[in-house]
This record gives structure tokens, C-alpha cells and sequence, in this order.
């Protein structure tokens, strides 16, 4: 999933009448739990008002931040943690991409127009909203390097970091709760088992030829992209409801699978 660009800062909407609330059941498949979510994001966003803070810590997630952070591991501290930390950023963005595609589910600006979300227009999306990326993504990065580290403050700080960015990304309207509790439920059993089968998937590469090392390679962002294409397929039969059709812009491209498919290879 590729970093979401910096917003300008605006001013909260004001929060919908009755009557200016969609009938979710209509369109959104978890319409009742958007709706009871929906209430909570209004009220966490008209409890301050400190939208610069929530921002940066978004950037704690995939953005040039994480970028520039799995390039300093890589170059200044120790390579083979930049390299391994590196393939899981960009395995765990393809893993989210390709389930927020498949179940291809709304964010919560797209269902009501009174969430803010501190730009001068609605974003146009890359990608759906269950899992939430920054979740899932910024939690399986922040965690593999508290593993690094084994130390219990190294826990605690990757925890709390997780934790901070699933909350900007509720505040700034961008997810439902649902959306960033599923992110960080996934990115943690991301690396709970890409701890464990990183070593022996190693040794067993290890054991076999430069080619057929090259051959799997290259198939790892075959096998994305044509899930991705399949996937795309499928939701042929599901087309976006007007209401938030403008704002789901790009979220059904493929660029985004070629992308992370291609910094795997």
C-alpha cells in the first residue's frame, strides 16, 4: 500500500441531522455496525481539536516516515533486519490490499458527509477500508522491530505506537474502528508467524538453485496480481453505490498490487 499524501488542515464538518444520514442497510453490508461506529467517531472528533498531532502520528504508518526509517535500519544499523523488515512492509501491504479488496468495504467519509477529515475536499481513496492499512501495516512493522530489540520497553513502546496510530486514523475519519481493531489483529499474527517461518523459509531457499530462487521470486508478484485480478473480477457484480462512488475513486485499481508485487520481486 503506498503512503497516503500529506492533507491541509480545514476545520471539522458539522455533524448530520437524522435525516442527512444514509440508510446504510441499503448499501453498506455492515450498515448497523457503521452506524453505532458512526457516533462514536463524531463524538471522538468534537472532543478536541488537535488534528496536526493525529496526522503525525498517522505518519507512524506507511508513509515516507516508515520508508525512510526501513532505509536507515537498512543502511545504518544492521542490513539483514533493513532486508527483513523491508519484505514484511511491502508483504503486509500486499496481504492488506488484497482483503480490503475482497471485502471491499466502506470508509466512514464515504457513508456520511459530516465526518471530517481535515482536508479542503474529500480524499480520493486507493483502496477500501477493511483492514485498515496504517493498522495493520504500522503494527507489523512496529512489532517486528519490538521482537528486534527483546527487550520489555521495546514491547511496550511498539504496542502503545500501534495503538496511537489506529486511534489518529479513527480521529481523522479515514476508519471505522472495526476497520483498524481487524488491522491490528492481523498485522500482530503477521508477525507472530513471520517470525517463526522466516528461518526455515530461508534455509529452505538456501538449498536450491539461483534459478529456481529467480523462478519463485518471480512469482510472487504474479500470484498478487492475478489474485488482485480475480478479485477485480468478481466485484463486477458488486458496483459502487452512488453515494460514495466519487470518493471511492481508485480504490478498485490494480496499481497498487503491481507496486508492492514489484518491491517484492
Amino acid at each position: 500500500m503506498p503512503p497516503e499524501p500529506a492533507d491541509k488542515m480545514s476545520a471539522p464538518h458539522s455533524q448530520p441531522s437524522a435525516s442527512e444520514i444514509p440508510s446504510w442497510p441499503a448499501h453498506d453490508r455492515l450498515g448497523s455496525l457503521h452506524a453505532a461506529e458512526l457516533k462514536t467517531i463524531h463524538r471522538f472528533q468534537q472532543s478536541f481539536d488537535f488534528p496536526w498531532l493525529m496526522k503525525r502520528i498517522s505518519d507512524l504508518g506507511p508513509s515516507r516516515f516508515m520508508m525512510a526509517l526501513i532505509a536507515f535500519v537498512l543502511f545504518c544499523l544492521d542490513p539483514r533486519v533493513g532486508v527483513r523488515l523491508g519484505l514484511l512492509f511491502f508483504a503486509s501491504s500486499a496481504v492488506r490490499d488484497l482483503i480490503a479488496l475482497a471485502l471491499h468495504s466502506q470508509r466512514p467519509y464515504w457513508l456520511d458527509t459530516g465526518v471530517a477529515t481535515f482536508t479542503d475536499s474529500p480524499p480520493v481513496a486507493t483502496s477500501y477500508g477493511l483492514p485498515s492499512g496504517h493498522a495493520m501495516v504500522g503494527t507489523a512493522v512496529w512489532l517486528f522491530l519490538a521482537a528486534e530489540v527483546r527487550r520489555p520497553w521495546a514491547w511496550a513502546a511498539g504496542t502503545a505506537i500501534a495503538v496511537l496510530i489506529c486511534l489518529s486514523r479513527v480521529y481523522l475519519g479515514m476508519h471505522f474502528m472495526s476497520d483498524v481493531a481487524l488491522g491490528f489483529g492481523l498485522g500482530a499474527l503477521l508477525v507472530f508467524f513471520w517470525r517463526r517461518l522466516e528461518t526455515p523459509a530461508a534455509e529452505a531457499l538456501q538449498r536450491q538453485t539461483s534459478r529456481v530462487i529467480y523462478l519463485s521470486a518471480l512469482l510472487v508478484p504474479v500470484v498478487i496480481l492475478l489474485a488482485a485480478g480475480l478479485i477485480r473480477i468478481w466485484l463486477v457484480s458488486y458496483p459502487e453505490a452512488a453515494p460514495w462512488a466519487a470518493s471511492a475513486g481508485k480504490a478498485r485499481t490494480l496499481g497498487v498490487f503491481a507496486q508492492n508485487g514489484g518491491a517484492l520481486f
